[in-house]
């Protein structure tokens, strides 16, 4: 924890970092401070940010065998978020405003998290107990309405290893119960500020600063959960692992509407709703992992899991009938670890996901939230590295992704009923079958390095219907070069080094237009850091 160095950057358009940190310790009490501030103008209108973060680590080794840790830290950030472009302002100028509506949308915020955490030995068994403590804050203007609010999350997680034989088999159980309480209160408001164009209709807002109240809401999310795993060594080739966990997690959400943007009339209207739901979901995984050490070098592994994801708060108060996304994993692979550096890792998966939680973009970029009955996910992952010479490395890696709907009936909102489409044995959207990146790293001795890295993005489609692509994007290329000796590292980091037009995320509404979010262009910063 004895760390302690100093970072200093900048960047084209006003782009800065600042880094300290500083750790030491004192008889057995030890602590790390760390502080840093980034910030940039930014490439683009309306896409400036900034954030702070702090943190304070103290700790007090009792003994070998006692440790008492806790954690402090605060985070400010300011986010500007600067919309989509249509295909024809994406070709003609990446850099300018959104010609949507919703010019003035960000995310603001403020979190400040505490814990602490014990650990401690006794005979073959070690408590781990941690119990902490989050408050958040966000204004975060959006697609219609500005939300202004946060929360108080409370929770812990009392975890203890138990070294024991089964059977005469050397093996470890790991055993808990985890718990947290979310409780979150907050405003929405109309924007106060936009223009207005025939029959009052809004054609743009011209700031983020809130209007009319337009919605209170109080959520409280609980969960909890209790575990076992159960690790086998019977032999110092064989590692088995055999889990379950039981989790619980209930919804309580209530919300009082006063005022909403009707997309029809295109204007604020006055709209009295309560919305309240009571929801509790619970899920049982069980898990299965193998390792199997075939020689020094080479691993093999094999693992059956599954699992489930609720919907969160937002998206149940959009769609009350939402069901959780529950999955079955098979993953099998290779890791294999040479002398010199060299290295390779595969992995082979298949996943059946019942009740996919799906996002439909309807016009006017709104969100609506739907499950599809059955999905599907294939996928291949392979990387690796090789020192082709004293201190040169070269190596990349490659993705297959074959992920589709089996049965997905799609509601998409017309006037004020929903029409079902059929979207079974289509692709799901914005995930490209194939990925790959290539890098070459090189650090002479007297202390001079650099780094290349190309990535490629295949093509996807832009929407659950299938009805468009994207083309991706091809060797999207970043460059280091530096000098590092004893205590100072110098480098210039370039970012898309042959200034590459492309976006990061391709979308289309349901029977609407296609909407590009850009990537940035290229881009520098010089670091300096000192280790002292």
């Amino acid at each position: 924890e004895e760390i302690k160095s100093i970072k200093l950057g900048y960047g084209n358009y006003n782009t800065q970092m600042y880094n300290l940190i500083y750790g030491n310790h004192i008889g057995n009490a030890y602590f790390t401070f760390t502080g840093s501030r980034r910030s940039t103008d930014s490439w683009r209108e309306w896409n400036e940010f900034s954030t702070n973060q702090g943190s304070l680590k103290i700790g007090h080794n009792f003994d070998e065998k006692t440790t008492l840790e806790a954690n402090l830290s605060y985070t400010k950030a300011d986010l500007q978020l600067p919309g989509t472009l249509t295909k024809e302002q994406f070709e003609s100028d990446i850099s300018q405003l959104t010609s949507g509506q919703w010019r003035n949308m960000g995310r603001y915020s403020e979190v400040f998290y505490s814990s602490l955490k014990l650990e401690k030995e006794i005979g073959d068994i070690k408590f781990k107990p941690l119990i902490f403590y989050q408050t958040w804050h966000h204004y975060h203007p959006v697609t219609g309405i500005i939300n202004d609010g946060g929360a108080n999350v409370y929770g812990a997680d009392i975890q203890a290893d138990i070294e024991h034989r089964f059977f005469g088999i050397k093996a470890t159980l790991t055993g808990g119960i985890t718990g947290q309480i979310d409780k979150a209160d907050g405003d929405k408001y109309t924007y106060r500020d936009y223009v207005t164009g025939s029959g009052g209709r809004l054609l743009y807002t011209t700031s983020d600063e809130k209007g009319d109240l337009a919605e209170t809401d109080k959520d409280t999310t609980k969960k909890w959960g209790i575990y076992l795993q159960e690790s086998l060594r019977p032999t110092d080739r064989w590692i088995i692992d055999l889990g379950i966990r039981y989790d619980q997690v209930l919804f309580d959400i209530d919300s009082e509407q006063y005022m909403e943007y009707s997309y029809a009339q295109g204007k604020y209207v006055v709209s009295r709703e309560s919305i309240s739901a009571e929801r509790t979901f619970d899920y049982v995984s069980p898990r299965v992992g193998l390792i199997y050490k075939l020689s020094k070098v080479f691993n093999l592994y094999g693992n059956i899991s599954t699992g489930f994801q609720t919907p969160q708060s937002s998206e149940l108060s959009a769609n009350k009938d939402l069901k959780p996304l529950k999955t079955i994993n098979y993953e099998t692979g290779l890791k294999a670890r040479f002398d010199g550096g060299h290295s390779i890792d595969l992995s082979v998966f298949y996943m059946t996901v019942k009740d996919e939680i799906v996002q439909t973009i309807l016009p006017g970029n709104i969100s609506s939230y739907s499950n599809a009955g059955e999905s599907e996910r294939k996928g291949i992952e392979l990387s690796g590295k090789a020192q082709v010479l004293k201190g040169l490395f070269i190596g990349g890696s490659y993705t297959y992704s074959d992920f589709k709907f089996k049965e997905f009936l799609e509601p998409v909102r017309q006037g004020q009923t929903y029409v079902y489409y059929d979207r079974s044995s289509n692709r799901y959207p914005y995930i490209p079958m194939h990925q790959y990146s290539l890098f070459a790293s090189y650090k002479n001795p007297s202390g001079f390095k650099f780094k290349i890295d190309t990535n490629t993005w295949g093509r996807y489609y832009v929407d659950n219907a299938n009805s468009e692509t994207y083309e991706g994007y091809k060797f999207l290329t970043n460059l280091l070069i530096g000098y590092e000796r004893k205590n100072l590292d110098i480098s210039l980091d370039c970012q898309n080094l042959f200034d590459k037009r492309y976006a990061m995320e391709v979308t289309k509404e349901v029977g609407g237009t296609t909407q590009y979010r850009p990537g940035a262009p290229f881009t520098m910063m010089a670091r300096i850091t000192y280790r002292f």
